[in-house]
């Protein structure tokens, strides 16, 4: 199984509902060589919906089953994902223990979708390509 690591960041950790900068760097390195594919753009939401977003975007382009490790700061997606609370929020239909829909929960029901299959884990920390995508998003 193939091993892809996925680094999502935003360039503000504020959590209101503001403009931000986000983006995503996906990578495979095999014995051969690292290959890489990007993606920054510009998103009006919360810190979570942007993360949660990068993910989505970049799970969508695997076109087989992986071993998948998602890198970012935010420590509440990381601490979610996969968790039980996750799989309780797929059972009862993205809808917390009162019947009201979470928040983001579209992007949940996505990622569920795009993370199926999937060998998921999450990382936390700075990583490799933490500065080089703070600059990207600078630019936009």
């Amino acid at each position: 199984m193939k091993v892809v690591h996925i680094y999502a960041e935003s360039n503000t950790e504020n959590f209101r509902c503001i403009d931000r900068g986000v983006g995503y760097v996906l990578e495979l390195v095999t014995n051969k060589a690292t290959y890489t594919r990007e993606n920054f753009w510009l998103k009006t939401g919360t810190y979570n919906e942007a993360i949660l977003s990068a993910f989505n975007e970049a799970l969508e382009r695997m076109t087989e089953k992986c071993e998948i490790h998602l890198h970012t700061q935010n420590k509440f997606l990381l601490n979610m994902i996969g968790s039980p609370t996750q799989a309780l929020w797929e059972k009862s239909g993205f809808r917390n223990s009162k019947g009201k829909e979470i928040a983001n929960a579209d992007l949940w029901k996505e990622f569920a979708k795009v993370a199926d299959g999937h060998k998921i884990t999450t990382e936390e920390g700075i990583h490799s390509y933490y500065r080089w995508m703070q600059e990207q998003m600078d630019r936009l």
